[in-house]
């Protein structure tokens, strides 16, 4: 474990009597929240006549962190190389999160963070590895449409900067802390083509950042969060910018998230089913319901 991560550990609140920030007091403002169309208490209310797989009581909340880094679009950065008349790392990502959050809506709240920012994309170097200390959407009982109407749109290609999910990943947590559960569960889902960087001043986009398999295995083990890795068609071989294998560099952030595939620790971002069969598993959302089920 790297002195920066031990840093950042130790900066997370995390005794039950911790006085921890409100997403306004994080340094950047607070993007407006749109009115969720279903009401707070969503979830389903403890019934014996029930499916178990059903959730039963708080909402679980799923956060999802995206990457829109240069590779997940036409690649003009980071060397992963673009996937040439076919649909782009990121409309695939879109329309994993669309099919989702569809099937999970009124069951789960859910919320996005996108990395980089997208300062990435207009400000140059300066803000290659820039991450909102607030999500895009902070967690919340919305519907799939108000989340997916603040992500880029599906085609979008030209994106910039580098891949900071380090640091997405602490934001992620830190709201997820910050904000008053109720007791429900809450996991992560990590969207990526495996190319985090970021973590050196000197060369932000050239080294592989090793401290995010350390986060996510804290998240588990500490805060008992998990962490469903999702790869978009990550590179076959290993690439320079980042110095990476990153499919063994998934597999390996996966299993430290505590909920990987079995097979591969990585989930595809083409199997919707698949991720959300392990999603239900551990937060009972998404599963089909009884006839006696209300």
């Amino acid at each position: 474990m790297t002195a920066r991560i031990f840093t950042l550990m130790t900066a997370l609140c995390l005794s039950p009597g911790c006085d921890t920030p409100s997403a306004g007091d994080l340094g950047e403002k607070e993007p407006e929240e749109p009115t969720a169309s279903v009401g707070a208490d969503v979830g389903v209310e403890a019934d014996a006549s029930c499916d178990p797989s059903r959730p039963q009581g708080p909402a679980p909340r799923l956060m999802f962190v995206l990457d829109k880094s240069s590779s997940m679009g036409a690649g003009t950065r980071e060397s992963a190389p673009p996937l040439l008349g076919r649909p782009s790392r990121w409309a695939r990502a879109h329309a994993l999160v669309e099919e989702l959050t569809a099937r999970v809506e009124g069951e789960a709240q859910f919320g996005a963070l996108l990395f980089p920012s997208r300062y990435a994309d207009v400000g140059g170097d300066a803000v290659a590895c820039d991450v909102l200390d607030v999500p895009d959407l902070p967690v919340g009982p919305y519907t799939s449409a108000q989340l997916v109407e603040r992500l880029p749109a599906a085609d979008t290609v030209d994106f910039a900067g580098g891949s900071p999910a380090t640091q997405a990943m602490w934001t992620a947590l830190h709201s997820l802390l910050a904000q008053p559960s109720g007791g429900a569960k809450a996991a992560i889902v990590l969207v990526t083509d495996g190319g985090a960087n970021c973590a050196d001043e000197d060369a932000p986009l050239a080294e592989f950042d090793a401290d995010l398999a350390d986060v996510v295995a804290f998240a588990r083990d500490t805060m008992e969060i998990p962490t469903f890795v999702v790869a978009a068609l990550p590179a076959e071989e290993a690439q320079a910018i980042p110095a990476v294998n990153p499919r063994e560099a998934l597999a390996a952030i996966a299993r430290a998230g505590g909920a990987p595939h079995p097979e591969t620790g990585f989930f595809s971002v083409d199997d919707a089913d698949g991720v959300l069969a392990a999603i239900s598993g551990r937060l009972g959302v998404g599963a089909p319901a009884t006839d006696a089920c209300p």
